[in-house]
């Protein structure tokens, strides 16, 4: 019995139990001591939304094509972040590779992930001048002023003051 069919086999004679549960349990029999469980727990829960992205379809029957799909949808729509995208693509080729026995050469062309520009936060010159006035004690505004006129870092005028 090759290892496709007993895996159908053991889902289906198991189905009081969570699917779930039984990926977790494939991927211990057929993959004994080669990933840790916290990360085999992470890769049954992108096998199983990616399974659910494809209205729960066997991933025997998906291709290339529907990974580079879902991996696309990651980015576009759910915006994630480009090591999360590479961790479901890597649970995704992991199932394929040594659970299912399948190969592919190439996934094709999906949009991947990009870290969002941060743009720094800057007050304006009216902003600075409230921020200065209401400083009431003469210490504390001459620290805001030196943090703000010479660049200096936040604990800088703390230990020059000694």
């Amino acid at each position: 019995m090759s290892r496709v069919n007993y895996f159908v086999r053991f889902v289906l004679t198991h189905l009081k139990r969570s699917f779930l549960m039984c990926l977790m349990q494939s991927f211990a029999k057929f993959v004994p001591g080669t990933i840790p469980f916290a990360l085999s727990k992470s890769y049954v829960a992108w096998l199983s939304r990616f399974i659910r992205f494809h209205n729960q379809q066997h991933p025997e029957k998906l291709d290339a094509n529907d990974i580079a799909k879902y991996l696309t949808h990651l980015a576009v729509n759910r915006m994630v972040a480009s090591s999360t995208q590479r961790q479901a693509l890597n649970a995704i080729i992991f199932y394929y590779k040594n659970i299912l026995n399948k190969s592919f050469d190439d996934i094709g062309t999906f949009t991947l992930s990009k870290k969002p520009k941060r743009l720094p936060v800057v007050l304006s010159s009216g902003e600075i001048e409230r921020l200065l006035n209401g400083i009431s004690d003469p210490v504390y505004c001459l620290m805001a002023s030196l943090l703000y006129g010479c660049g200096m870092r936040l604990m800088d005028p703390v230990r020059s003051q000694s």
